[in-house]
This record gives C-alpha cells, structure tokens and sequence, in this order.
C-alpha cells in the first residue's frame, strides 16, 4: 500500500440514488443534473486540478435531497437547487 497527499483540495459527493418503492430520492429531484452543472462550473473556471465532483450512492438523507458530501471538510449540504451551483462553488472551493 503507497500513501500520497491529496490530488485534489476536495472531492464533492453528489447522491444520485434512484429509488423504485416510492420513497423520496435524490435522482428524483434533480441531483443528476446538479451534478452535471457542478462539473461543467468548474471546468469552466478551469478547477479541475482543484475539485472532483463525484456521483455517490445513498447517504441516508433521502427525504433532505438533492444531497452532497464535501471531503475533506466533512460538510453535508442537503436540499441543493441548480441556483446554488455559484455559492457552493465561491464558499468550498479556495481561489489560488
């Protein structure tokens, strides 16, 4: 086993659970697609080398989402919008 630093300064976890019973689920309330703006944001403001945006299973918060799950920060952000994508952006990940 090799450990290393860091690649990236943090890794967003966006829930895209689907769920077939009828219980509330991310996918279901646009996590797909928030995470797909997510991506294309900070491709955008070249911060690829910075974040990685990444799809997640459950995170247990079904009935709170959309949900995503900033490391190394251990930040939960529940209920997230498309109008969110600039502050979520501007607050979790650091200009040079």
């Amino acid at each position: 086993m090799k450990q290393s630093k860091p690649y990236f300064q943090c890794q967003m976890f966006v829930c895209v659970r689907k769920r077939d019973n009828g219980k509330p689920n991310c996918a279901e309330r646009g996590s797909e697609v928030i995470r797909d703006q997510l991506k294309a944001k900070c491709k955008d403001l070249e911060l690829r080398t910075k974040v990685r945006i990444s799809k997640s299973g459950c995170q247990d918060l079904c009935a709170r989402g959309p949900n995503i799950h900033i490391m190394p920060q251990n930040i939960w952000l529940s209920g997230v919008k498309s109008e969110d994508i600039d502050e979520i952006v501007s607050q979790f990940i650091k200009p040079d």
